[in-house]
């Protein structure tokens, strides 16, 4: 910007220092408002949640900061009783625009206490965080910010994580043993015996 009246009634969408050269991409458009609003950018949605000191991961969960959303419920079907409990990752990667009425990060980096978390996501999601919050007990994991890398962990059961059963031994394979057949006996040899016109065969054992 070359003048002061170009950036006049734009707010800001991210926290700028003293002296800090103002662009255009850290500008809310003019027609956007101020506050939070001009934060939001097109196609998405900021939906506030309520947390406490646990889920809030003690106050860390700051403006700025991403988190990941799990969500603990009972499982719902014909074939599932009330005791049938389950814990899933239903967000990840999401953005913190707030932290109780704070669209700013303090300065030093110091965890707050606030009641709600205001979350940046699409407006599918949206509708997914809001069953979550209300049908569910959610919980927030935070993540580094520079690690954006989708792992879609595994849902966790109840049953499986408190059934106290180890997982069943591998049984050991089972040897088996190849007899071989005894050999067999050699044949007998046969002479022929001549004694004056009588002929007669005697078998002997062949050793």
């Amino acid at each position: 910007f070359t003048s002061i009246d170009q950036c006049a009634n734009r707010a800001l969408i991210t926290p700028v220092a003293a002296n800090e050269m103002i662009l255009d991409s850290k500008l809310a458009p003019k027609e956007a408002g101020a506050g939070l609003p001009a934060a939001i950018p097109e196609g998405m949605r900021a939906l506030s949640v309520a947390v406490n000191d646990v889920i809030g991961v003690a106050g860390f969960v700051t403006p700025g900061t991403v988190v990941d959303v799990l969500v603990t419920g009972k499982l719902v079907g014909p074939n599932h009783s009330d005791e049938d409990t389950i814990t899933r990752t239903i967000l990840e990667n999401i953005r913190v625009l707030a932290a109780g009425q704070k669209i700013e990060q303090d300065r030093e980096g110091k965890p707050q206490t606030v009641p709600v978390i205001t979350l940046l996501v699409t407006p599918e999601d949206a509708a997914r965080l809001a069953m979550a919050s209300t049908q569910g007990k959610i919980q927030l994991a935070l993540r580094n910010t520079i690690d954006t890398k989708r792992v879609e962990p595994a849902s966790v059961l109840e049953a499986n994580l408190f059934s106290g059963k180890s997982a069943p031994a591998t049984p050991a394979p089972k040897k088996i043993v190849v007899k071989s057949a005894p050999p067999a006996p050699p044949s007998p040899y046969t002479i022929e015996v001549i004694t004056g016109n009588k002929r007669e065969s005697k078998s002997f054992p062949n050793q």
